[in-house]
């Protein structure tokens, strides 16, 4: 997400910004609540989500900040309840933060831009009843166009990385000059290097857009923006480079 900077400061997102909100965020929250559905103790989610959280795997980590969102929720309203009670509690929480969440960004609360041409309009999630024995259950899905990622004439991408070419070659020399370089950014420096040298009209990798995910969203992001992430590790060195201003905030520990 992209904050602008400012006394009366308002939020701004972008169309590539909700598509890797919904890849890489949001459908880790929509596996959570199918597990929610299927699980008949909370102990037992709760121990697949600190099992979903070992290593570095963001789907443990985003279902570890929603379990701890609802339990510090628990906690302020001084609610008490037993373990089946909160397995509801949670299964309801989390269809309702997911459906808000979604019309929030999608709604008026942003102003929305798309520079790079990125597929307009994303299936909001859907909740559908699944056959099961015993109480009504649904799993929640969304339909994301990933198939079409880098299909020729299909987005902007290759034509807006060409705008700023010498931007992104001198991003992927700084990158491959860190002192440590991981797994992530190293994808990243190959990515952005067979993009960039991608004529324009062809048909591109789609898993290179992903790859380039973060320096794409500092690149889209206007100078008088801020960008707020987690991610300070990757985006630290992307937005330095980039010249661009960058608020991270923490994930929770168990």
């Amino acid at each position: 997400m992209l904050q602008e900077m400012g006394q009366n400061a308002t939020h701004h997102t972008s169309r590539y910004v909700i598509f890797e909100l919904s890849r890489g965020y949001l459908k880790h929250l929509l596996v959570l609540h199918n597990k929610a559905t299927d699980l008949e103790a909370f102990s037992a989610l709760i121990e697949y989500v600190r099992r979903r959280n070992i290593g570095p795997q963001y789907a443990g980590q985003t279902m570890l900040g929603a379990y701890t969102d609802f339990i510090t929720e628990l906690e302020q309203n001084g609610k008490r309840l037993d373990e089946a009670q909160r397995l509801r509690h949670f299964r309801a929480w989390l269809a309702l933060l997911i459906r808000r969440g979604w019309k929030t960004v999608n709604g008026t609360a942003f102003s929305i831009s798309n520079p790079i041409g990125c597929k307009d309009q994303l299936p909001a999630p859907a909740f559908l009843p699944v056959r099961s024995e015993g109480r009504p259950k649904e799993h929640a899905s969304q339909d994301l166009p990933s198939s079409q990622c880098g299909q020729a004439n299909n987005c902007s991408l290759i034509r807006s990385l060409q705008t700023s070419r010498s931007g992104f070659e001198s991003l992927v020399v700084e990158l491959g000059q860190l002192e440590k370089t991981n797994t992530e950014t190293q994808r990243r420096i190959e990515a952005l290097g067979r993009l960039l040298v991608q004529p324009d009209g062809e048909p591109f990798k789609g898993k290179d857009c992903y790859s380039a995910g973060d320096a794409i969203i500092a690149h889209e992001c206007d100078t008088v923006h801020t960008i707020v992430s987690k991610n300070e590790r990757h985006f630290g060195p992307i937005c330095a480079s980039m010249g661009k201003t960058l608020l991270s905030y923490k994930e929770p520990t168990v």
